[in-house]
């Protein structure tokens, strides 16, 4: 490969080293703990963590603490998922994460990122990892595998080229964080603090007191729950070359769902308690990761570890989405710290405020516009995703030259 050369990593990396193995106390404050199911899309979401003592922080070895350049890779179990690390806010990770600080008079740090999230390194990840329950990549094959170098001219470039399209998609991202608070807080004014109501008529209710002509009633009153099925995976023609989208609980990122990691044929959908949900479908997950809700991107099925709400006749999609949020807040309060293993049926019997249609409709035409933005920025992170994982092994492998690339 002309201008390329094999390097190990350790060659490359002034340093290659994983998390304590001691775990670390626990405390209300102080510095947040990182695990892998902190990695989404290869970025972290610190939204449900933990925090360590800075005392802790402070003992460890500069090598263990990430800081502005590293990357940081997951190495047991889910392993083969890196994260660059923008800034130097301090956290601390477990041992089934390593910490790659690249030498910078040889690689561009954000080269090094590039190269573990190729699917060329991912292929030698596979094969390094080892054990059968809960696959491994020990830090000694990870320092002796070897990486393709360009000049840190190409690597630059190559950088510009993958970095513009990932901060595009970062934009997005904070664009649809933005526009899901706003709607947050426009369901908050309207349905808890009832603040365009005051002026008008109220009545009691078990709730308190509510706005004239509303009522109380159940979750239930306002949904219909559809079933989602698996077909049997032992029936190659159930999947092969399948063009449905298949949701599942691991397939929840984010509001909307446009990708999953499997797809059934026709053949497989006709043989699956699932139908095909349209478009804004509001599927929550039942059972493994339960509680978390998401939107269908595109019409999809399900499998059976998740429920399907469709909204009754009167009530509006995107108010459903965020009521549906306060229920799973009241679900896990109730839990009270208790494993919050599955939800049934009997779980969407919850009391609720239900307001008047009239009230409804209006706020689904506030709120509308705010979903099909949101969706409109997802869809289009998402064929830059597309876009982005279509040149990076062809740019990680020196297939493709950087010149010939205009982003």
């Amino acid at each position: 490969m002309e201008e390329w050369k094999d390097y190990r990593l350790d060659e490359v990396c002034k340093s290659i080293a994983d998390g304590d193995h001691m775990p670390p106390p626990k405390v209300e404050r102080g510095i947040p703990f990182v695990t892998i199911s902190n990695i989404k899309e290869n970025r972290l979401d610190l939204s449900n963590t933990y925090f360590v003592p800075q005392e802790y922080y402070n003992a460890l070895d500069t090598k263990r603490k990430p800081k502005q350049g590293d990357t940081i890779y997951s190495v047991v179990g889910t392993f083969g998922k890196p994260v660059y690390i923008k800034d130097n806010n301090p956290f601390v990770f477990q041992r089934h994460i390593a910490i790659l600080r690249p030498n910078t008079s040889l690689l561009n740090p954000q080269f090094l990122y590039y190269t573990l999230l190729s699917p060329q390194f991912y292929r030698k990840a596979d094969i390094m990892a080892i054990g059968a329950v809960q696959r491994t990549i020990s830090l000694t094959s990870l320092r002796n595998t070897t990486i393709p170098v360009p000049s840190l001219a190409i690597q630059n470039r190559l950088v510009s080229i993958l970095s513009s399209l990932d901060d595009k998609i970062e934009v997005n991202r904070r664009i649809n964080d933005n526009l899901e608070q706003q709607a947050q807080a426009l369901f908050k004014s309207w349905f808890i603090d009832f603040e365009p109501f005051k002026d008008g008529e109220f009545v009691e209710s078990e709730f308190g007191m509510i706005p004239k002509g509303w009522r109380v009633g159940t979750f239930l009153d306002t949904i219909n729950v559809m079933p989602g099925g698996t077909p049997s995976t032992s029936i190659d023609e159930y999947w092969k070359d399948g063009t449905i989208p298949f949701f599942s609980p691991k397939d929840v990122d984010g509001i909307y769902c446009f990708e999953t990691e499997k797809r059934i044929t026709e053949l497989g959908l006709k043989n699956c308690s699932s139908h095909i949900y349209p478009k804004d479908t509001l599927f929550i997950t039942a059972r493994g990761t339960v509680g978390k809700i998401a939107l269908a991107g595109l019409p999809m099925a399900m499998n059976q570890s998740n429920y399907a709400l469709v909204a009754k006749e009167g009530i509006g999609k995107f108010y459903l989405y965020l009521l549906t949020q306060t229920l799973v807040s009241k679900l896990l309060k109730k839990a009270n710290g208790a494993v919050f293993s599955a939800i049934t049926t009997r779980d969407f019997n919850e009391p609720a405020i239900l307001p008047s249609v009239s009230v409804l409709n209006y706020f689904e035409e506030h709120v509308s516009p705010i979903y099909n933005k949101i969706h409109q920025t997802s869809d289009e992170s998402r064929r830059l995703a597309e876009l982005r994982d279509t040149l990076l092994p062809r740019l990680m492998s020196g297939e493709l030259k950087v010149n010939e690339i205009t982003i």
